[in-house]
């Protein structure tokens, strides 16, 4: 009996043992309980900036009223105006979506169709005249106008904006009117009134300051976004997050991502976010 008490224990053991091995550790990121305020602000601002390029593999899960669905694919962004996200399910091509200052473009594999939304909502710089009698994908007309580009964009930077009376408008792009900055032991909280009348409240672990939420409000206090940010890990001398939750209460959208393989501050190639109408395409315009 205590053989056979014995041989389960060591069995449970090794098991253990097998499981730790496949498990990568990290050592906790830095304490910075020290600064003040005024330091700590600056210090997760210039964390934020250190961010020039980015591309990893995501795992993504986009739910709205009318569309679900898990996706695999690869990202690429460059703060503080460019993100390029293609998709693929069952080794299928779902959707490439490409975000800049000058347009939001989504192309669905499915049905050849390139939609495009513009600042203005007027015709894009460079139209493309629609061909053929395809209808599109009514899902992904749905998807592409519940995203939001200056969501998008406000992402890139951690939602570090800039204020107004240091730089010029930019497209889908909101600035900061006035900040306030309060730090307790437990964290580090920036609540910044937007130019838009929203108010932006961002959360930083008060040890790491690391970012673990940002939440837009209205003026009348309904939550417009939230996003929220989990398992951080170290990249070079950065910590940044492998799994975000944004919910855009205005339309309804949810996305959960998870990344790996990150590659951060490697430069990117010409041409990386511009998106190549393919032959035989119908273009739409999203009003």
């Amino acid at each position: 009996m205590a053989e056979r008490a014995d041989a389960y224990r060591f069995r449970r053991a090794a098991l253990v043992a097998v499981a730790l091995a496949g498990c990568r550790s990290f050592p906790p990121p830095p304490d910075h309980s020290d600064l003040d305020a005024a330091a700590a602000r600056a210090f997760v601002k210039e964390q934020a900036h250190a961010v020039a390029d980015l591309a990893a593999q995501v795992s993504l899960s986009v739910e709205t009223a009318d569309f679900h669905g898990s996706l695999e694919g690869a990202l690429l962004i460059a703060p503080p105006d460019r993100l390029r996200l293609r998709t693929s399910k069952m080794l299928q091509d779902v959707f490439d979506l490409v975000v800049t200052p000058e347009r939001l473009e989504l192309y669905w594999f499915p049905d050849g169709v390139l939609w495009r939304r513009t600042p203005d909502g007027g015709a894009p710089a460079a139209a493309v005249a629609e061909t053929g009698g395809k209808s599109g994908d009514a899902r992904a007309s749905t998807f592409l106008r519940a995203l939001d580009p200056g969501t998008f964009r406000a992402s890139l930077m951690a939602f570090e904006l800039p204020p107004v009376d240091a730089t010029a408008r930019s497209p889908w792009q909101e600035r900061v009117a006035g900040e306030r900055v309060e730090r307790t032991r437990r964290a580090l909280v920036v609540a910044d009134d937007l130019e838009s009348g929203n108010r932006l409240v961002r959360t930083f672990d008060g040890s790491s300051l690391l970012l673990r939420s940002a939440e837009i409000r209205d003026a009348a206090g309904r939550a417009q976004i939230v996003a929220t940010y989990d398992e951080y890990r170290p990249f070079g001398t950065l910590w940044l997050p492998t799994e975000t939750k944004l919910v855009d209460h205005r339309h309804g959208v949810t996305f959960s991502m998870e990344f790996s393989d990150v590659a951060l501050n490697e430069g990117v190639l010409p041409g990386a976010f511009e998106l190549v109408v393919p032959a035989g395409a119908t273009v739409r315009e999203i009003r």
